[in-house]
């Protein structure tokens, strides 16, 4: 090998380049190797067709709240789609013809009343920044009487406004996933009435699908469909503007809101966060088994749930 210290080149290649130019050249050699070990690993997945959204890679909202469903950041349908595959959807001849709602022709809108599908949540937020409930003194729709039009417990209903009223204003409300709404009106029902109390999910079910004709054993096992299929003073069926979903809540709260005829302060109230109301602990029997879920899906009173709103059926639904 050749010594370079002692050839006529020494002067020209003084120690301390040579040792820097050496450690260089490995570097480069090191970052070569590297770099296409790399690219042969990737190879296998050069023709994936796999593709990322990014949507798809965003953080979820969570919540402690075990009624408040995992939210996500966008939905797959809007609620102005949603309220249009309403309409126009097959659905039952159950229908409330008049429903509970808070109807205020001051700021614009007629929110109808869905339970467990986040209506505490609403119905506190209306309450506390706009002062607006479904009890008649808190009306702003003009006269009307509450004895021929109330609903629960002497509620405003759909029925104390003309069709005009609403054909004026933005109508809407909110549903939520079939199976967790019948199992969170389950835990709610389970609390009200006593003899419920040790019955499972699947019990009450079959009470409910056997029961007479419009009957639901408890209000919070009524289906979206029957309660959204409700009609004015008139006798018109109402039609909605939007319709969101529980699981995209903080999404869908902000189109609302924002058609509101509201001042901008008030609808930033409106829009800022605040903790699930009316929430019951999961268990307790409030679960359904997949035959119950199958037997749901099969039933006349709920068996339209899932395509009027978007859903997708339940996988033993498919079978």
């Amino acid at each position: 090998m050749l010594n370079v210290w002692h050839s006529p080149i020494k002067k020209a290649f003084p120690k301390k380049l040579n040792i820097v130019a050496i450690a260089f050249a490995c570097i480069m050699v090191y970052t070569t190797s590297v770099f296409w070990a790399s690219v042969a690993m990737l190879k296998p997945y050069a023709n994936s067709n796999l593709e990322l959204d990014s949507e798809a890679l965003s953080v979820a909202n969570t919540t402690s709240n075990p009624e408040m469903p995992r939210q996500v950041p966008k939905p797959a349908l809007n609620g102005f789609e949603i309220s249009h595959l309403f309409k126009t959807c097959a659905k039952s001849n159950y229908s409330a013809n008049h429903e509970d709602a808070i109807i205020s022709q001051s700021y614009k809108f007629a929110y109808v009343d869905v339970v467990k599908a986040g209506s505490s949540t609403i119905r506190g937020k209306l309450g506390s920044v706009l002062h607006l409930s479904w009890k008649p003194e808190n009306a702003d729709f003009g006269k009307f009487n509450i004895e021929k039009c109330s609903g629960h417990r002497g509620r405003v209903t759909t029925k104390c406004a003309n069709t005009k009223i609403f054909q004026n204003i933005s109508v809407f409300s909110f549903v939520r996933d079939p199976v967790a709404k019948f199992e969170s009106g389950v835990r709610q029902a389970k609390v009200q009435s006593k003899w419920l109390k040790d019955k499972n999910a699947d019990d009450i079910l079959e009470i409910v699908l056997n029961g007479p004709r419009g009957k639901w054993v408890n209000e919070h096992l009524e289906p979206s469909t029957f309660r959204l299929k409700t009609k004015s003073k008139d006798g018109d069926f109402l039609e909605y503007d939007f319709i969101g979903r529980l699981e995209f809540f903080d999404h869908d709260w902000k189109e609302v809101v924002a058609r509101f005829d509201a001042p901008k302060h008030l609808r930033k109230r409106l829009t800022q966060k605040s903790k699930v109301e009316n929430a019951k602990k999961r268990g307790g029997g409030s679960k359904l088994s997949e035959k119950g879920i199958l037997k749901m899906c099969k039933s006349e009173r709920y068996r339209y749930e899932w395509a009027c709103f978007g859903y997708p059926l339940p996988e033993i639904c498919n079978q």
